[in-house]
């Protein structure tokens, strides 16, 4: 822990590390927040009645939370862990990072799960995994460091 510090976050954030513990926890519940009505629209288009699109969308819903909690508490934390060993500190090295931990998500599920890997999963992740690290940062505090004058 005496490599992380707590020079990634202005020296006026209060309790910084709590923030970031935060952002791992609240960014599955908003990605599936913003999954559920999306879910919803995909399966009102192309299901026959209401009860087959709610519990199309809900089904979506909970495995995208699920998943996502999984992410955040495995590869999302490495990656965090990570970008603040290397000091990284830019909302494209947390992008970038989730990109990353998104795709290695994708793989290791579809290992786990022994379930054939298409194209689609890994770019879905990847997506979802920069979004969900985007939303740590802003929930966490961290920000760029100003420039030197």
């Amino acid at each position: 822990m005496a490599n992380l510090g707590l020079d990634w976050w202005p020296a006026e954030a209060k309790r910084p590390v709590l923030r970031l513990v935060a952002g791992l926890a609240l960014a599955p519940v908003l990605i599936g927040a913003l999954t559920a009505p999306l879910a919803f629209v995909v399966a009102g288009m192309t299901l026959p009645d209401g009860a087959m699109v709610t519990q199309a969308a809900t089904n979506v819903a909970l495995t995208a939370l699920s998943a996502f909690v999984v992410f955040s508490a495995t590869f999302g934390l490495l990656a965090v862990l990570g970008l603040w060993l290397a000091r990284r500190r830019t909302a494209l090295a947390f992008a970038l990072a989730g990109i990353a931990g998104g795709v290695l998500f994708a793989l290791a599920s579809s290992l786990v799960f022994g379930v054939g890997l298409t194209l689609a999963q890994p770019l879905i992740l990847g997506g979802m995994g920069a979004a969900s690290l985007l939303i740590v940062r802003w929930i966490a505090g961290v920000r760029e460091l100003p420039a030197a004058a």
